[in-house]
């Protein structure tokens, strides 16, 4: 799995406490380094004291940050909130705005923060904020979406991402989840991941072979959040076609006793980490019950093996060895199960 970035602004009640608070703790540490003899113990002790001031310290001056954010009426001096550092200051920053702008001047500035590299953790601030009004929200769904298209893949990144922050309904998303930019359609799919169309837009990633390694892994981490009868109704359906390690891992998780049969058709794959993976998901599946298929499982199984030791002969390959072990110690296991 190069933008261009504007200079990070602050408000002066932003930026100078951060470096009153820092250059204190610098200036009391260095002045345990030349107290005597034992200064480097005295410093770990000044030091620690400083450090143990600065944490209250900023937690109070955060504090007044937000309460400064929740009188101020005026939009321009919010909008350099949105670029802190520290996200309950740009969240206090996104909920103020939400409330003082018109809906049309809100949903401008999040189309332009979106598309902003330092502005992204901003616009979804705000996002946040709008998501609980039900017209500003509808009306920046629609803007954000219509951006998509023309986007290039960075920008549209991002646009996607800040799509999520506001909860989009799965329904509204069903054209973009066609776009064939992988990276688009990972963000958009991980916003929705707990519904059912979430699900499958999460396995059809996790089934690409074509894409990078790393788009597939992120889209199986986030399956841990969807409901497994649709995870493994959509595995079983890509499986049915072909298998990466992703998809049989999938099927690891939200499967039944039963598809071990299906996972087992790819133990002798010719990648490993697809063949490995195979049979994780055939061991992780058998050790929830006794399959009602055991006869098809057991033939699978077999298959596997002997064209694994058609291909490698004993000792010749460890990886192999490995796989013919474990797949036998699953016949063993579904042997005597009726079919």
């Amino acid at each position: 799995m190069a933008e261009t970035a504007r200079p990070q602004t602050r408000t002066p009640s932003d930026r100078r406490p951060f470096l009153f608070a820092l250059v204190a703790a610098t200036i009391f540490a260095c002045l345990g380094l030349v107290l005597h003899s034992a200064a480097f113990a005295g410093s770990a002790v000044v030091l620690g004291g400083a450090v143990a001031a600065y944490v209250p310290v900023t937690a109070l001056l955060r504090a007044r940050t937000i309460a400064a954010i929740e009188r101020c009426e005026e939009p321009i001096a919010l909008e350099s909130y949105l670029a802190s550092s520290r996200e309950p200051v740009r969240e206090a920053a996104g909920e103020r705005l939400a409330t003082l702008l018109p809906r049309e001047q809100s949903v401008a500035l999040l189309r332009s923060r979106a598309r902003d590299a330092r502005g992204e953790a901003g616009a979804r601030a705000l996002a946040r904020a709008l998501a609980t009004r039900q017209d500003a929200r509808k009306d920046a769904l629609a803007a954000l979406l219509a951006d998509l298209p023309g986007a290039d893949e960075v920008t549209g990144g991002r646009l996607a991402r800040t799509i999520g922050a506001l909860s989009p309904e799965p329904s509204l998303l069903a054209g973009a989840l066609a776009d064939s930019r992988a990276s688009v359609r990972l963000a958009l799919a991980r916003s929705i991941a707990s519904s059912d169309e979430g699900a499958r837009a999460l396995v059809t990633l996790a089934g690409e072979a074509a894409l990078a390694g790393d788009l597939r892994g992120e889209a199986l981490d986030e399956l841990e959040r969807s409901p497994r009868a649709a995870v493994r109704a959509a595995a079983r359906e890509a499986l049915s076609k072909d298998a990466t390690a992703e998809l049989l891992w999938a099927l690891a998780l939200a499967g039944e006793p039963d598809d071990a049969a299906l996972a087992a058709r790819f133990v002798a794959a010719p990648s490993f980490p697809i063949a490995s993976s195979a049979a994780h998901a055939a061991e992780e599946l058998l050790a929830r019950g006794a399959p009602a298929n055991a006869g098809a499982v057991r033939e699978a199984l077999s298959r596997g093996r002997e064209s694994l030791r058609a291909e490698h002969a004993p000792g010749e390959n460890p990886l192999a060895d490995d796989l013919v072990e474990r797949l036998s110690a699953l016949e063993e296991l579904v042997r005597d199960v009726p079919s």
